[in-house]
């Protein structure tokens, strides 16, 4: 990996020193056009890459829509309703500034060092490598939501402060390290793994890992009616300090890779709502070698809209109470 990350690193410097197509002291998100979401982008590619991207984009066609139809039919009650679109409009106040002032660390905090990570073999995974183990990682989350009218409500939820992963290591290692993020309500880790192309990268001489969402799989609230629920169920608010906490935890079993396992280079990719989590990753922790966002989520707002029939309840409750989320 040391050649590709001196790549990266070079391309990353020239970014950063470009100068800015969007007027000095305003953030990007401020100048785009309203019909943004419905312009078309072109892309030379191959062949092969267009098939490759094509059938991402059609996985994630078909989970969005599954999705929409779930959130849509038993999130809105929950988190949509006059008094959490209210809450969240006044709490803009909170969120921000801090996403104004271009300094990630405001709102994600660093994890504590030091937290304890329980490993035991995993159970039943479909990938068993020969020269290798398989252990599923779990440790109690010390997250604590930023935003003090949502911490009685988030922490209440028990087995989500319980974070977890699917770690695939070599005997001899360690190895550079691939972590694969899921996409929303797809946490499966059999199906992950032939998503991830995992024994593939396994056998090119990596070391993987799985990282469960919170608010999936083993994560989800009590009574949650199918994975990823909670993770918008609880409305806009929620969401926000779902992400907090997913790139917190993430950063433990960083943490955790570099300390007791004494891995070097871990670097991270993901899909749709994983997809959103690497990129906010790469905004935020450093010791990343690459971070590979797979037709992520681009904006969460526009998302909750379009998002049918649940985009409807939100676009006609912010008619009737003469809210905006511009």
């Amino acid at each position: 990996m040391s050649r590709a990350s001196v790549v990266s690193r070079i391309a990353h410097d020239a970014c950063e020193k470009s100068p800015s197509i969007f007027p000095e002291g305003r953030r990007w998100w401020r100048d785009l056009p309203p019909d943004f979401p419905d312009k078309e982008e072109r892309f030379g590619l191959a062949l092969r890459d267009r098939v490759q991207v094509g059938a991402s984009a059609a996985s994630d066609i078909v989970l969005r829509t599954i999705g929409a139809s779930l959130v849509g039919a038993l999130a809105a009650p929950f988190g949509y309703g006059p008094k959490k679109l209210r809450e969240a409009m006044a709490d803009r106040d909170f969120y921000g500034p801090m996403a104004e002032s271009a300094d990630a660390t405001r709102f994600f905090q660093p994890p504590p060092k030091g937290v304890w990570v329980r490993t035991r073999k995993a159970s039943r995974p479909l990938f068993r490598p020969k020269d290798g183990v398989c252990n599923d990682l779990s440790f109690e989350s010390p997250y604590v939501p930023a935003n003090p009218r949502e911490r009685k409500d988030f922490l209440s939820h028990s087995a989500n402060r319980i974070a977890h992963a699917r770690h695939w290591r070599h005997q001899d290692g360690p190895r550079p390290t691939v972590m694969a993020i899921h996409g929303f309500s797809a946490d499966l880790y059999l199906l992950n793994e032939w998503f991830f192309a995992l024994p593939w990268l396994y056998k090119m001489g990596f070391d993987v890992c799985l990282f469960t969402l919170p608010f999936h799989g083993k994560r989800q609230t009590r009574f949650s009616p199918f994975s990823g629920h909670g993770f918008f169920a609880g409305g806009i608010n929620r969401i926000n300090e779902a992400f907090g906490q997913a790139v917190h935890d993430f950063r433990i079993v960083l943490d955790h890779f570099e300390s007791v396992l004494g891995v070097r280079e871990v670097g991270v990719t993901g899909v749709s709502l994983g997809g959103h989590t690497s990129a906010l990753l790469a905004a935020v922790e450093p010791r990343l070698r690459f971070a590979i966002p797979n037709v992520p989520v681009a904006s969460i707002a526009d998302l909750v809209q379009e998002w049918e029939p649940l985009g409807a309840i939100v676009r006609r409750a912010l008619d009737v109470y003469d809210l905006s989320l511009e």
